[in-house]
Formats: C-alpha cells, structure tokens, sequence
C-alpha cells in the first residue's frame, strides 16, 4: 500500500510521532478530565461564519484561520465545536462512508481535543478537524488503517507509476504529496503542543462529547474499534 509505506517512511526520517517524545511519568497523574478551556472571549456575540472548504479540500488549498474560537451567544465552547463537528461529519460525508475503521469514540476524543484548544485552533476548519482526528488515532491505535484513510483522503492518494506519466512528473507529483504531508504533520504537532502533549481523554469528558455529538450520522452508531467498556475500565470510570 503506497501511501502507508509513504507514511512509515516520512515518520520514520522526520520523527513526527507521538511516541518520539518523551513524557514524565508523573505526566499521567496530572491528567484529569477537567482540562476544558473556556475562551475569553465568551462575552463576544461573533456571527457563526465558519470557513468549511469543499469535500475534496486539500492542505495546500484551504487556509487556517489563527482567531480565538468565536461564540454565539449563549453558546458554550462545547456546542460551538459540537456544531462545526456536526458539520465536518456531514460535509467529509464520503470520507467516513469509506473509512470504516473510524468509529464514534475516535470523533468524541478528536472534539475533546478542539475544546481545549478553541482559543488556539479554528474547529471550523477542515485542516483542523482532520488533524485532530489523526491524532486520535494516532494517540488510540496501533495499527495504521486510521491514518492511510485520512491521508488517503485529505492529500489524495499518494503518485504511482500506474498512471502512465513521464518520470520527471511522477517525481514531481511525489514531491508535492510529501510536501502537503509535512504541513499537515506540523499542523497535527501544533495541536498536539496545544494540548500540552495531554492527548488522553477520560470516560466522563467522553461522555460528555458524545452526548453532544449528532446521532442521526451513521459513523456515530460505529464502535467497531472497540467497545466503551473496553475503553474504560470500571476502575476507571469511578475515578
């Protein structure tokens, strides 16, 4: 498979992994689940005009927007992402047709992640959302279904010899896939540095995206990966 081997290559020579950073111990004990950011500029009635590219967005076409999380009175960060969530599902509706290895749990920690970092990151914003679902995955998953969907999807898939192009244009097509790959991973690192490196959400901040979620989306009735319980055990839960 092409574009996993593409993958595996890049991460391997430039080391954008979230297993490459070293993390205290301790680190786990200071994660809690009460890490939700709330923006400062909740006293702010900003129209909700959200950028959404089209479906077959790609990251050297659509732009980021830097402005804190804009909220419409009485909105909370939570329903603003939960909305821009709703519409990302709806938009990338093709994506999450094909890729069946997404399940609910993966979009619930991926809109856990957009929460904390509304003031930061635009959760409109398609580059955004399929950021923050590759580093769910990343974060959850061992195997690389996950990311060879999104990459597959949000780059395209990656130039082969198939096509019948010259060399010069094959080597040219290549350079620019890995090119979009390497923006893209530094946009999943920024996330990632926004979080704080603190990539792991609990049972009850679980929930309580789920709950927000649409339920009328057919990816949110997957829990193919694995179920809750598996997710988090009954100690768990109850701390």
């Amino acid at each position: 498979m092409p574009v996993v081997q593409a993958l595996r290559s890049f991460v391997a020579r430039v080391g954008y992994s979230n297993n490459n950073k070293k993390q205290d111990p301790k680190d786990k004990l200071r994660r809690t689940t009460s890490q939700s950011i709330v923006c400062t500029s909740s006293s702010a009635v900003i129209p909700f005009t959200p950028d959404f590219p089209p479906a077959s967005s790609s990251s050297s076409s659509s732009t980021r927007k830097s402005a804190p999380c804009p909220l419409v009175e009485p909105q909370s960060p939570e329903q603003y992402v939960a909305m821009c969530m709703a519409r990302h599902i709806t938009i990338h509706s093709k994506f999450f047709e094909a890729a069946l290895e997404i399940d609910s749990p993966i979009i619930a920690i991926a809109m856990a992640y957009l929460v904390r970092t509304c003031e930061t990151q635009d959760p409109s914003s398609s580059d955004t959302f399929f950021e923050a679902l590759y580093l769910a995955w990343e974060t959850e998953e061992d195997s690389v279904l996950g990311q060879q969907d999104i990459a597959e999807y949000f780059l395209g898939p990656y130039p082969t010899s198939s096509r019948g192009v010259s060399r010069d244009q094959l080597r040219k097509e290549r350079s620019e896939w890995r090119l979009n790959l390497h923006k893209f991973m530094k946009g999943k690192d920024r996330l990632w540095k926004d979080l704080e490196y603190r990539t792991i959400v609990f049972h009850p901040e679980m929930e309580k995206m789920l709950a927000l979620l649409p339920t009328e989306h057919e990816v949110m009735t997957r829990k193919c990966t694995r179920e809750i319980d598996d997710l988090f055990p009954p100690k768990q839960r109850a701390a």
